[in-house]
């Protein structure tokens, strides 16, 4: 029991409205105290005239009584003990109830900050959504989430266990084990949840979220963050709500109906998948069996027939050919480099110019976020062919719009699929030998690093495509699929991790030249997590987010010792970093 507090200093910072704050909860307050009342005005306006002096809570957390009874002088006031609590009593030590301690909750959960109005309104906000705690020693809820999660029906033990083999062999209860390890230890509870994808969706986090499948029935349904790069919450909402039972979550009733007559967005037709490979497993929908091992299977998959997917192919994007060259049927580098504020990032020419030094036509795709940008001259010249593109879709989209417009390109004995996520090259020695090595190689499709991330497949910041590939119905029916994905994880999820597969499944060979120790491992992004080793082993790049991007702070200075020991100039990253010569605006449209 929390002990009451001393009179609170007077503070002169009131919220305007209550409604404001989110801690008043109008329909809660509705149901509870006003049916068949006769009251015409609102349930906030009832509160501050009549209700708080009744004792009424304003919501189910805030003890009116309780507050009441720590300052009887506001029913002499004019202030109604709400308004009170959130303008004085909270900083200074005053408490909403004989169970939230505020000081206590704060420190616990440091995010609260981001609610303007404290540890109180963050509680109301999404704590109690997250079962967190509001004072010192209340009791372990691990068996009521439990129970809470039984009751969501989304976790499947069966499941859990497959995919997570050693759960089986330990022989314990997988929901226990999920509830009390599994969850922190970041293990996928369910098919369908993608635990990396769905918590980078919640950029301030407030406590809780390492379960994942208890918090997206509880908050992240709500807030319509996506489970996995294919299930679209909102759209499915949108499209099947009405056949929802009411409270059940879009993903527990996709499950629930097993994807026979609902698709879990309109970049995955559900129904035709188990038209095309069904019957299924028992309890598995068609969304999960593709995850499993349809992609390991290469299984192709198919928007759903939307309008807004035909909005969205890739070759719907605003697109300007600034240099229309001809290709000669040359080995072919289609480069996307994406110009924040309408600059040509400083490590793309020097990269340019290593494909060119190699015999191998450039065409440059420039992702533009606004309708002009900045192009060195000479960059323009070192190009065989440059477009401008509406910055939409990544690069996938890209590469499709351009193979589009310009079939030519499958034309070239080897087409390579890059872009400006990469240094390099380190050395031209070392590039020209792994050029060779890709020429020489027997497989028609060659990468420098793989994951194993679902299923394997080679990363797509550096493809070789070689002429039989090129030439096969696989390889061009791919791109014609390509939509404007509106996140980089979704386009990864939907295209970066079934190429390889696809291309597999079709009769073609496809290595990477630095592979993992297994292809059944997890071994995490290794140009990330293992750069140096790779460095050590020959690869001539880097990933340009250890430098300008997300990794940065954990090696940047590392990397640039590194690349400048090696004579790579690594001004070209600096802030104030200007190219040499003159520029020339291209402009969309």
């Amino acid at each position: 029991m929390i002990q009451p507090h001393g009179e609170p200093e007077v503070a002169n910072i009131r919220p305007a409205s209550l409604m404001a704050t989110g801690v008043f909860d109008p329909a809660w307050y509705r149901d509870s105290y006003l049916a068949g009342s006769g009251w015409t005005g609102t349930p906030e306006a009832h509160f501050k005239a009549e209700g708080a002096w009744l004792g009424y809570r304003p919501n189910r957390f805030f003890d009116t009584r309780h507050y009441l009874a720590l300052f009887p002088a506001l029913r002499a006031s004019g202030s109604d003990p709400l308004t009170h609590y959130l303008s004085h009593g909270e900083r200074n030590g005053a408490t909403p109830n004989a169970d939230f301690d505020p000081a206590w909750y704060a420190a616990t959960y440091p995010s609260h900050r981001t609610n303007a109005w404290g540890p109180f309104a963050h509680f109301c906000a999404f704590g109690w959504r997250l079962g967190l705690a509001t004072c010192p020693g209340q009791v372990d809820r691990t068996e009521q989430i439990a129970c809470e999660m039984k009751a969501d029906g989304l976790f499947d033990p069966d499941l859990y266990r497959r995919l997570n083999p050693d759960i089986a062999a330990a022989g314990v209860d997988p929901l226990r084990h999920y509830v009390e390890h599994g969850s922190r230890e970041g293990r996928q509870p369910h098919p369908l949840i993608d635990v990396g994808f769905y918590l980078d969706q919640i950029p301030l986090k407030h406590g809780g979220e390492d379960n994942v499948l208890w918090h997206y029935a509880r908050v992240g349904s709500q807030l319509d963050l996506d489970p996995n790069g294919w299930f679209d919450n909102a759209w499915y909402k949108r499209r099947y709500g009405s056949i929802m039972r009411s409270g059940e979550t879009p993903l527990a009733h996709f499950t629930r109906v097993g994807g026979f007559r609902t698709n879990p967005s309109m970049f995955f037709d559900a129904v035709r998948y188990r038209r095309s490979y069904g019957p299924l497993a028992p309890g598995i929908d068609p969304l999960s069996d593709f995850l499993l091992t349809g992609m390991d299977l290469g299984r192709p998959t198919y928007t759903v027939q939307d309008d807004a997917v035909e909005r969205s192919r890739a070759t719907s994007a605003q697109m300007t050919c600034i240099k229309e060259g001809s290709l000669g049927g040359r080995p072919t580098a289609l480069l996307v480099t994406f110009a924040a504020q309408g600059r040509i990032k400083g490590h793309v020419p020097g990269y340019v110019e290593a494909w060119r030094r190699q015999g191998v036509d450039v065409v440059l795709i420039v992702a533009a976020p606004q309708r002009t940008t900045a192009m060195p001259a000479s960059l323009l010249d070192r190009c065989s062919a440059v477009y401008l593109r509406e910055n939409t879709g990544f690069d996938f989209a890209a590469w499709a719009h351009v193979i589009e417009r310009r079939p030519d390109i499958l034309d070239a004995p080897t087409l390579y699929l890059t872009n400006d996520s990469i240094v390099g090259p380190i050395d031209d020695a070392a590039f020209g030998s792994l050029m060779q090595a890709i020429e020489s190689d027997a497989a028609d499709v060659v990468g420098l690093t793989d994951n194993r991330h679902h299923a394997w497949h080679l990363q797509s910041f550096f493809l070789a495509i070689k002429r039989p590939c090129l030439a096969s119905d696989a390889f061009r029916e791919f791109w014609k699929d390509v939509v404007n994905r509106v996140s980089k994880e979704a386009v990864i999820t939907a295209y970066e991790l079934t190429l390889t597969a696809r291309l597999v499944a079709a009769g073609f060979s496809a290595k990477a030249l630095f592979p993992m120790q297994s292809r059944h491992a997890f071994e995490g992004n290794r140009t990330v997590l293992a750069w140096r080793k790779l460095a050590d082993s020959g690869l001539p790049f880097v990933k340009a987010s250890l430098l300008i991007g997300e990794q940065r702070t954990a090696a940047e200075a590392d990397v640039r010792a590194f690349l400048n020991d090696r004579g790579f100039d690594t001004s070209c990253f600096d802030p104030g970093f200007e190219h040499t010569g003159p520029l020339v605006d291209a402009s969309l449209g």
